[in-house]
């Protein structure tokens, strides 16, 4: 769109675009200086660090240019989940940019502290306990499914056309964001 080339379209995106969050209100009336300069970062992240993540870790220049990828992916990741709700696309995007981190780019404190962590879980899962959390996981499971059948037929076009940037029931806890529709001064729902 015209709007990216004018490095305008964060003037609206998150009005138009995400299914809004508390915070999109605040990204929305940003100084258009500051919206214009994330279309730049969005530029330099999604078309240049992107490939930092592909680098194999072969050399220790090579494994903290792949660190340095990671970080500014996933931190972009979490700008944008900040900024609206796009379901659970950015959360996935995510995952790729967290492989890129080995456990040498965390202090030693954490390290420690998520090892010791780890014995004291496993330990603990041989315990009693773990019912409880099994039945809850399964709860939690159910009703996610439950709220997300609407999602599905509406991916599966079941009775009629594919609705774009659409919240399904009263809460709007799941939605259809088109991850890939295209940029406009208007939302349609």
């Amino acid at each position: 769109a015209q709007c990216w080339q004018d490095k305008t379209c964060l003037y609206y995106h998150f009005e138009t675009q995400p299914i809004p969050s508390p915070s999109s209100f605040f990204f929305h009336f940003l100084p258009k200086s500051v919206l214009r300069g994330a279309v730049h970062l969005d530029f330099f992240v999604q078309l240049y660090t992107i490939w930092l993540v592909l680098l194999p870790g072969w050399t220790w220049y090579l494994a903290q240019l792949r660190r340095l990828g990671g970080f500014v992916q996933a931190g972009f990741m979490f700008n944008i989940i900040l900024s609206g709700n796009f379901a659970f696309l950015n959360h996935l995007t995510v995952v790729p940019a967290l492989a890129c981190l080995d456990d040498t780019c965390f202090p030693s404190f954490l390290r420690h502290f998520v090892n010791r962590r780890y014995y004291r879980v496993q330990t603990a899962q041989r315990s009693a306990r773990k019912v409880p959390r099994y039945l809850l996981d399964l709860g939690l499971l159910a009703l996610i499914s439950t709220l997300s059948m609407p999602v599905v037929q509406n991916l599966l076009q079941i009775g009629g056309r594919q609705a774009m940037n659409t919240s399904f029931g009263s809460f709007k806890l799941v939605n259809s964001y088109g991850a890939f529709g295209s940029v406009g001064t208007s939302r349609y729902e």
